[in-house]
Protein backbone atom coordinates (compact mmCIF):
# COMPACT_ATOMS: atom_id res chain seq x y z
CA UNK A 1 0.00 0.00 0.00
CA UNK A 2 1.26 3.52 -0.89
CA UNK A 3 2.78 5.30 2.12
CA UNK A 4 1.93 9.01 1.95
CA UNK A 5 4.50 9.86 4.64
CA UNK A 6 7.32 9.36 2.14
CA UNK A 7 5.72 11.44 -0.63
CA UNK A 8 7.09 14.88 0.40
CA UNK A 9 10.63 13.51 0.72
CA UNK A 10 10.58 11.86 -2.68
CA UNK A 11 9.18 14.95 -4.34
CA UNK A 12 11.82 17.10 -2.64
CA UNK A 13 14.64 14.80 -3.81
CA UNK A 14 13.28 14.82 -7.35
CA UNK A 15 13.08 18.60 -7.34
CA UNK A 16 16.67 18.81 -6.12
CA UNK A 17 17.75 16.30 -8.78
CA UNK A 18 15.93 18.11 -11.58
CA UNK A 19 17.44 21.42 -10.45
CA UNK A 20 21.04 20.26 -10.14
CA UNK A 21 21.14 18.05 -13.25
CA UNK A 22 20.93 20.90 -15.82
CA UNK A 23 23.11 23.11 -13.62
CA UNK A 24 25.78 20.41 -13.39
CA UNK A 25 25.52 19.81 -17.15
CA UNK A 26 25.99 23.52 -17.84
CA UNK A 27 29.03 23.66 -15.56
CA UNK A 28 30.58 20.63 -17.26
CA UNK A 29 29.97 22.16 -20.69
CA UNK A 30 31.32 25.53 -19.54
CA UNK A 31 34.61 24.15 -18.23
CA UNK A 32 34.92 21.81 -21.22
CA UNK A 33 34.56 24.86 -23.46
CA UNK A 34 37.36 26.58 -21.52
CA UNK A 35 39.53 23.47 -21.87
CA UNK A 36 38.92 23.40 -25.64
CA UNK A 37 39.83 27.07 -25.91
CA UNK A 38 43.07 26.60 -24.01
CA UNK A 39 44.38 23.24 -25.20
CA UNK A 40 42.49 22.13 -28.32
CA UNK A 41 42.03 25.16 -30.56
CA UNK A 42 45.58 26.00 -31.56
CA UNK A 43 44.84 28.57 -34.26
CA UNK A 44 42.39 30.74 -32.40
CA UNK A 45 42.28 34.22 -33.90
CA UNK A 46 44.07 36.88 -31.94
CA UNK A 47 42.82 40.03 -33.61
CA UNK A 48 44.53 43.22 -32.51
CA UNK A 49 42.83 45.19 -35.29
CA UNK A 50 39.40 43.74 -36.02
CA UNK A 51 39.38 45.37 -39.45
CA UNK A 52 42.52 43.49 -40.55
CA UNK A 53 42.37 39.73 -40.04
CA UNK A 54 45.36 37.40 -39.64
CA UNK A 55 46.10 34.69 -42.25
CA UNK A 56 43.68 31.76 -42.71
CA UNK A 57 40.82 33.53 -40.92
CA UNK A 58 37.10 33.82 -41.50
CA UNK A 59 34.81 36.51 -40.13
CA UNK A 60 31.32 37.88 -40.63
CA UNK A 61 31.19 41.67 -40.36
CA UNK A 62 27.93 43.37 -39.44
CA UNK A 63 26.99 46.99 -39.92
CA UNK A 64 23.92 49.06 -40.66
CA UNK A 65 24.68 49.25 -44.39
CA UNK A 66 26.05 45.75 -44.99
CA UNK A 67 26.79 42.27 -43.67
CA UNK A 68 29.68 40.56 -45.42
CA UNK A 69 32.07 37.69 -44.90
CA UNK A 70 35.84 37.90 -45.15
CA UNK A 71 38.11 34.93 -45.73
CA UNK A 72 41.85 35.49 -45.70
CA UNK A 73 44.36 33.21 -47.37
CA UNK A 74 47.68 31.95 -46.04
CA UNK A 75 49.38 35.33 -46.58
CA UNK A 76 46.62 37.29 -44.83
CA UNK A 77 44.86 38.78 -47.86
CA UNK A 78 41.50 38.05 -49.47
CA UNK A 79 41.47 35.57 -52.32
CA UNK A 80 42.57 32.06 -53.20
CA UNK A 81 45.74 30.31 -52.08
CA UNK A 82 48.00 30.13 -55.11
CA UNK A 83 51.37 28.44 -55.28
CA UNK A 84 54.23 30.89 -55.05
CA UNK A 85 56.26 29.74 -58.08
CA UNK A 86 54.12 30.70 -61.06
CA UNK A 87 53.14 27.59 -63.00
CA UNK A 88 53.60 27.25 -66.74
CA UNK A 89 51.04 28.97 -68.98
CA UNK A 90 49.86 31.24 -66.15
CA UNK A 91 49.16 34.95 -66.42
CA UNK A 92 49.45 36.52 -62.98
CA UNK A 93 48.16 39.92 -61.87
CA UNK A 94 48.99 41.67 -58.59
CA UNK A 95 46.29 44.12 -57.40
CA UNK A 96 47.67 46.66 -54.91
CA UNK A 97 45.46 49.06 -52.96
CA UNK A 98 43.48 49.94 -49.86
CA UNK A 99 39.98 48.99 -48.69
CA UNK A 100 38.52 49.70 -52.16
CA UNK A 101 40.74 46.94 -53.55
CA UNK A 102 40.26 44.78 -50.45
CA UNK A 103 36.51 44.92 -51.07
CA UNK A 104 35.25 46.39 -47.80
CA UNK A 105 31.51 45.79 -47.50
CA UNK A 106 31.32 42.90 -49.99
CA UNK A 107 31.82 39.14 -49.87
CA UNK A 108 34.93 37.61 -51.42
CA UNK A 109 33.02 36.52 -54.52
CA UNK A 110 31.78 40.08 -55.17
CA UNK A 111 35.11 41.96 -55.04
CA UNK A 112 36.14 43.47 -58.38
CA UNK A 113 39.40 41.49 -58.34
CA UNK A 114 37.52 38.18 -57.95
CA UNK A 115 34.95 39.12 -60.59
CA UNK A 116 37.71 40.19 -62.97
CA UNK A 117 39.66 36.98 -62.41
CA UNK A 118 36.58 34.90 -63.24
CA UNK A 119 35.81 36.96 -66.34
CA UNK A 120 39.34 36.65 -67.69
CA UNK A 121 39.45 32.93 -66.89
CA UNK A 122 36.30 32.44 -68.97
CA UNK A 123 37.89 34.33 -71.86
CA UNK A 124 41.11 32.31 -71.84
CA UNK A 125 40.42 28.59 -71.59
CA UNK A 126 43.97 27.73 -72.64
CA UNK A 127 45.64 29.94 -70.03
CA UNK A 128 45.36 30.17 -66.26
CA UNK A 129 44.67 33.70 -64.99
CA UNK A 130 45.44 34.52 -61.35
CA UNK A 131 44.77 37.79 -59.54
CA UNK A 132 46.41 38.28 -56.15
CA UNK A 133 44.41 40.81 -54.13
CA UNK A 134 47.00 42.67 -52.03
CA UNK A 135 44.57 45.25 -50.67
CA UNK A 136 43.96 46.08 -47.02
CA UNK A 137 41.90 48.68 -45.16
CA UNK A 138 43.66 51.82 -44.01
CA UNK A 139 46.58 51.76 -46.44
CA UNK A 140 47.97 54.80 -48.24
CA UNK A 141 50.10 55.14 -51.41
CA UNK A 142 53.19 54.85 -49.21
CA UNK A 143 51.97 51.39 -48.20
CA UNK A 144 51.24 50.51 -51.83
CA UNK A 145 54.90 51.06 -52.61
CA UNK A 146 55.97 48.84 -49.71
CA UNK A 147 53.64 46.07 -50.88
CA UNK A 148 55.00 46.32 -54.41
CA UNK A 149 58.50 45.95 -52.95
CA UNK A 150 57.47 43.00 -50.78
CA UNK A 151 55.40 40.96 -53.23
CA UNK A 152 56.55 41.69 -56.79
CA UNK A 153 59.71 39.62 -56.75
CA UNK A 154 58.05 36.92 -54.65
CA UNK A 155 55.03 36.36 -56.92
CA UNK A 156 56.50 37.46 -60.27
CA UNK A 157 53.33 39.04 -61.74
CA UNK A 158 52.86 39.86 -65.41
CA UNK A 159 50.86 42.96 -64.46
CA UNK A 160 50.77 45.13 -61.34
CA UNK A 161 47.49 47.00 -60.89
CA UNK A 162 47.76 49.95 -58.49
CA UNK A 163 44.34 51.12 -57.34
CA UNK A 164 44.37 54.86 -56.65
CA UNK A 165 41.16 56.18 -55.04
CA UNK A 166 40.20 59.63 -56.27
CA UNK A 167 40.55 62.27 -53.57
CA UNK A 168 41.24 59.84 -50.74
CA UNK A 169 44.82 58.87 -51.62
CA UNK A 170 45.92 62.45 -52.30
CA UNK A 171 44.19 63.45 -49.06
CA UNK A 172 46.28 60.94 -47.12
CA UNK A 173 49.49 62.36 -48.56
CA UNK A 174 48.54 65.98 -47.90
CA UNK A 175 50.18 67.78 -44.98
CA UNK A 176 47.09 69.28 -43.38
CA UNK A 177 47.64 72.25 -41.05
CA UNK A 178 47.76 71.42 -37.36
CA UNK A 179 44.82 73.05 -35.62
CA UNK A 180 45.25 74.41 -32.11
CA UNK A 181 41.68 74.97 -31.10
CA UNK A 182 41.08 75.59 -27.42
CA UNK A 183 38.33 73.83 -25.53
CA UNK A 184 36.25 76.40 -23.66
CA UNK A 185 33.77 75.37 -20.92
CA UNK A 186 30.91 75.18 -23.41
CA UNK A 187 32.93 72.89 -25.70
CA UNK A 188 33.93 70.68 -22.78
CA UNK A 189 30.26 70.31 -21.88
CA UNK A 190 29.39 69.37 -25.47
CA UNK A 191 32.16 66.77 -25.54
CA UNK A 192 30.99 65.37 -22.21
CA UNK A 193 27.45 64.94 -23.54
CA UNK A 194 28.72 63.25 -26.70
CA UNK A 195 30.86 60.83 -24.68
CA UNK A 196 27.91 60.03 -22.41
CA UNK A 197 25.76 59.30 -25.46
CA UNK A 198 28.40 56.91 -26.76
CA UNK A 199 28.70 55.19 -23.38
CA UNK A 200 24.92 54.73 -23.26
CA UNK A 201 24.97 53.26 -26.77
CA UNK A 202 27.78 50.90 -25.78
CA UNK A 203 25.77 49.68 -22.79
CA UNK A 204 22.52 49.13 -24.67
CA UNK A 205 21.43 45.52 -24.74
CA UNK A 206 20.14 43.95 -27.91
CA UNK A 207 16.64 42.52 -27.68
CA UNK A 208 15.73 39.88 -30.21
CA UNK A 209 12.20 39.38 -31.43
CA UNK A 210 13.25 35.95 -32.59
CA UNK A 211 13.65 33.68 -29.55
CA UNK A 212 15.94 31.34 -31.46
CA UNK A 213 18.32 34.18 -32.23
CA UNK A 214 18.26 35.19 -28.58
CA UNK A 215 19.13 31.67 -27.41
CA UNK A 216 21.87 31.52 -30.05
CA UNK A 217 23.49 34.67 -28.69
CA UNK A 218 23.39 33.27 -25.14
CA UNK A 219 25.01 30.05 -26.35
CA UNK A 220 27.77 31.99 -28.16
CA UNK A 221 28.57 33.99 -25.03
CA UNK A 222 28.60 30.96 -22.72
CA UNK A 223 30.42 28.59 -25.07
CA UNK A 224 32.48 30.65 -27.55
CA UNK A 225 34.94 27.82 -28.27
CA UNK A 226 32.20 25.29 -29.04
CA UNK A 227 30.72 27.94 -31.32
CA UNK A 228 34.04 28.46 -33.11
CA UNK A 229 34.06 24.74 -33.94
CA UNK A 230 30.41 24.60 -35.03
CA UNK A 231 30.40 27.92 -36.93
CA UNK A 232 33.03 28.63 -39.62
CA UNK A 233 32.90 32.39 -38.99
CA UNK A 234 33.72 34.72 -36.18
CA UNK A 235 31.02 37.38 -36.00
CA UNK A 236 32.33 40.93 -35.71
CA UNK A 237 29.98 43.83 -35.07
CA UNK A 238 31.91 46.90 -36.21
CA UNK A 239 29.92 49.25 -33.99
CA UNK A 240 31.83 48.61 -30.72
CA UNK A 241 35.17 49.23 -32.44
CA UNK A 242 33.78 52.35 -34.11
CA UNK A 243 32.48 53.69 -30.80
CA UNK A 244 35.77 53.06 -28.99
CA UNK A 245 37.66 55.00 -31.66
CA UNK A 246 35.03 57.72 -31.77
CA UNK A 247 35.48 58.47 -28.05
CA UNK A 248 39.17 59.12 -28.68
CA UNK A 249 38.40 61.44 -31.59
CA UNK A 250 35.78 63.36 -29.60
CA UNK A 251 38.27 63.97 -26.80
CA UNK A 252 40.48 65.69 -29.40
CA UNK A 253 37.75 68.09 -30.55
CA UNK A 254 38.43 71.79 -30.17
CA UNK A 255 35.97 74.67 -30.18
CA UNK A 256 35.73 74.90 -33.96
CA UNK A 257 35.25 71.16 -34.49
CA UNK A 258 32.66 70.80 -31.71
CA UNK A 259 30.68 73.71 -33.12
CA UNK A 260 30.90 72.23 -36.61
CA UNK A 261 29.51 68.91 -35.39
CA UNK A 262 26.47 70.67 -33.96
CA UNK A 263 25.83 72.96 -36.92
CA UNK A 264 27.18 71.27 -40.07
CA UNK A 265 26.31 67.63 -39.39
CA UNK A 266 22.68 66.71 -39.96
CA UNK A 267 20.86 65.54 -36.80
CA UNK A 268 20.08 62.03 -38.01
CA UNK A 269 23.69 61.63 -39.15
CA UNK A 270 24.88 62.78 -35.72
CA UNK A 271 22.94 59.85 -34.28
CA UNK A 272 24.54 57.47 -36.78
CA UNK A 273 28.01 58.67 -35.80
CA UNK A 274 27.22 58.33 -32.09
CA UNK A 275 25.76 54.82 -32.31
CA UNK A 276 28.75 53.50 -34.26
CA UNK A 277 27.06 53.08 -37.64
CA UNK A 278 29.53 55.30 -39.54
CA UNK A 279 33.29 54.89 -39.76
CA UNK A 280 34.70 57.37 -37.18
CA UNK A 281 37.60 58.22 -39.52
CA UNK A 282 35.02 60.03 -41.66
CA UNK A 283 34.00 61.90 -38.49
CA UNK A 284 37.54 63.26 -38.11
CA UNK A 285 37.83 64.15 -41.80
CA UNK A 286 34.48 65.97 -41.80
CA UNK A 287 35.23 68.02 -38.69
CA UNK A 288 38.97 68.64 -38.86
CA UNK A 289 39.36 68.83 -42.65
CA UNK A 290 35.91 69.13 -44.27
CA UNK A 291 37.43 69.51 -47.75
CA UNK A 292 39.54 66.36 -47.33
CA UNK A 293 38.27 64.64 -50.49
CA UNK A 294 37.94 67.73 -52.69
CA UNK A 295 40.83 70.00 -51.64
CA UNK A 296 43.01 68.64 -54.43
CA UNK A 297 40.63 70.24 -56.97
CA UNK A 298 42.51 73.42 -56.04
CA UNK A 299 45.69 72.23 -57.70
CA UNK A 300 47.36 75.61 -57.12
CA UNK A 301 47.42 74.96 -53.35
CA UNK A 302 51.05 74.39 -52.30
CA UNK A 303 50.05 71.51 -49.99
CA UNK A 304 48.29 69.74 -52.85
CA UNK A 305 51.28 70.29 -55.13
CA UNK A 306 53.51 68.68 -52.50
CA UNK A 307 51.17 65.69 -52.17
CA UNK A 308 51.04 65.26 -55.96
CA UNK A 309 54.84 65.39 -56.08
CA UNK A 310 55.07 62.66 -53.44
CA UNK A 311 52.57 60.48 -55.30
CA UNK A 312 54.62 60.99 -58.47
CA UNK A 313 57.76 59.79 -56.68
CA UNK A 314 55.88 56.73 -55.37
CA UNK A 315 54.58 55.86 -58.85
CA UNK A 316 58.09 56.34 -60.29
CA UNK A 317 59.47 53.82 -57.78
CA UNK A 318 56.67 51.36 -58.49
CA UNK A 319 57.38 51.70 -62.21
CA UNK A 320 61.07 50.96 -61.70
CA UNK A 321 60.39 47.90 -59.53
CA UNK A 322 57.97 46.61 -62.16
CA UNK A 323 60.50 47.12 -64.96
CA UNK A 324 63.20 45.32 -63.00
CA UNK A 325 60.80 42.38 -62.66
CA UNK A 326 59.65 42.64 -66.31
CA UNK A 327 56.11 43.33 -65.08
CA UNK A 328 53.68 45.86 -66.55
CA UNK A 329 52.53 48.53 -64.04
CA UNK A 330 49.05 50.01 -64.55
CA UNK A 331 47.28 52.64 -62.46
CA UNK A 332 43.61 51.83 -61.90
CA UNK A 333 41.60 54.98 -61.31
CA UNK A 334 39.00 54.12 -58.63
CA UNK A 335 36.21 56.73 -58.55
CA UNK A 336 34.89 58.09 -55.26
CA UNK A 337 31.14 58.61 -54.86
CA UNK A 338 31.17 62.41 -54.55
CA UNK A 339 32.74 62.69 -58.03
CA UNK A 340 30.08 60.44 -59.57
CA UNK A 341 26.71 61.01 -57.91
CA UNK A 342 24.74 64.05 -56.75
CA UNK A 343 23.14 61.87 -54.06
CA UNK A 344 26.55 60.97 -52.62
CA UNK A 345 27.59 64.60 -52.68
CA UNK A 346 24.46 65.45 -50.67
CA UNK A 347 25.18 62.66 -48.19
CA UNK A 348 28.75 63.90 -47.72
CA UNK A 349 27.39 67.37 -46.90
CA UNK A 350 24.97 65.82 -44.39
CA UNK A 351 28.00 64.12 -42.81
CA UNK A 352 29.78 67.45 -42.35
CA UNK A 353 31.90 67.76 -45.50
CA UNK A 354 31.96 70.95 -47.55
CA UNK A 355 29.85 71.15 -50.69
CA UNK A 356 31.98 71.15 -53.85
CA UNK A 357 29.75 71.45 -56.94
CA UNK A 358 32.73 71.24 -59.32
CA UNK A 359 33.44 67.70 -58.11
CA UNK A 360 30.55 66.31 -60.19
CA UNK A 361 31.65 67.89 -63.47
CA UNK A 362 35.40 68.26 -63.15
CA UNK A 363 37.71 65.73 -64.79
CA UNK A 364 40.62 66.84 -62.64
CA UNK A 365 40.41 63.81 -60.28
CA UNK A 366 41.53 61.59 -63.16
CA UNK A 367 43.41 64.24 -65.18
CA UNK A 368 45.78 64.62 -62.23
CA UNK A 369 46.42 60.85 -62.24
CA UNK A 370 46.90 60.92 -66.01
CA UNK A 371 49.56 63.58 -65.64
CA UNK A 372 51.36 61.57 -62.96
CA UNK A 373 51.15 58.43 -65.10
CA UNK A 374 52.41 60.30 -68.15
CA UNK A 375 55.38 61.71 -66.24
CA UNK A 376 56.25 58.22 -65.00
CA UNK A 377 55.59 56.46 -68.30
CA UNK A 378 52.86 54.26 -66.81
CA UNK A 379 49.53 53.29 -68.34
CA UNK A 380 46.40 54.46 -66.51
CA UNK A 381 42.87 53.11 -66.84
CA UNK A 382 40.52 56.08 -66.55
CA UNK A 383 37.22 55.02 -64.95
CA UNK A 384 35.58 58.29 -63.89
CA UNK A 385 33.67 58.93 -67.12
CA UNK A 386 32.64 55.27 -67.30
CA UNK A 387 31.22 55.37 -63.77
CA UNK A 388 29.39 58.62 -64.43
CA UNK A 389 27.73 56.95 -67.42
CA UNK A 390 26.97 53.59 -65.78
CA UNK A 391 26.08 54.65 -62.23
CA UNK A 392 23.12 56.66 -61.09
CA UNK A 393 23.12 56.69 -57.30
CA UNK A 394 23.60 53.00 -56.63
CA UNK A 395 27.28 52.07 -57.01
CA UNK A 396 28.48 53.07 -53.54
CA UNK A 397 27.34 52.48 -49.98
CA UNK A 398 25.50 55.59 -48.89
CA UNK A 399 27.48 56.61 -45.80
CA UNK A 400 30.43 54.24 -45.93
CA UNK A 401 31.16 55.30 -49.56
CA UNK A 402 32.94 52.08 -50.60
CA UNK A 403 31.96 50.32 -53.81
CA UNK A 404 28.92 48.11 -53.33
CA UNK A 405 28.25 44.96 -55.38
CA UNK A 406 27.15 46.94 -58.43
CA UNK A 407 30.15 49.26 -58.18
CA UNK A 408 32.53 46.29 -58.02
CA UNK A 409 30.85 44.71 -61.04
CA UNK A 410 31.10 47.89 -63.10
CA UNK A 411 34.80 48.23 -62.31
CA UNK A 412 35.42 44.58 -63.23
CA UNK A 413 33.49 45.02 -66.50
CA UNK A 414 35.53 48.09 -67.36
CA UNK A 415 38.88 46.39 -66.71
CA UNK A 416 38.03 43.12 -68.47
CA UNK A 417 38.18 44.32 -72.09
CA UNK A 418 41.23 46.49 -71.45
CA UNK A 419 43.30 43.72 -69.85
CA UNK A 420 42.42 41.17 -72.53
CA UNK A 421 44.79 42.89 -74.96
CA UNK A 422 47.66 42.62 -72.47
CA UNK A 423 47.03 38.91 -71.98
CA UNK A 424 46.83 38.34 -75.74
CA UNK A 425 50.20 40.02 -76.19
CA UNK A 426 51.73 37.56 -73.72
CA UNK A 427 50.47 34.42 -75.45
Amino acid sequence: MFNKRFLPGKIFRRIIFLFFLPLTTLLILYFTDKFIGKFVIKNEMNIENEFVLPPNSKALYKNQEFNFTVETNKIGFRGKNYQIPKSVNTFRILAIGDSFTYGWGTNNIDIWTTLLENKLANRFKDKKVEIFNIGKPGLSPRDYLENVKNYTKLYNPNIILVGIVEGDDIGQLTDWPKKRSTANPETREVKKKLINTIVNNQEKKVFYSDEIAKISQIFIRLFPNFHSIVSPYREIDVKPANLSNLKIFINNLGDEEAARFQTAVKKDVQSLYLNGSINPVLFTYALFQPDFFTAFLNYRDSRIKTAISELTVIIDEINQIAKDNKSIPIIVDIPYGIFVSEAHMKTSVDMGFKYAPDALISNYPVDMLKQIASNSGITIIDNLKYFREKCSDDCFFNYDSHLNIKGNRILADRLEDILISYINENK
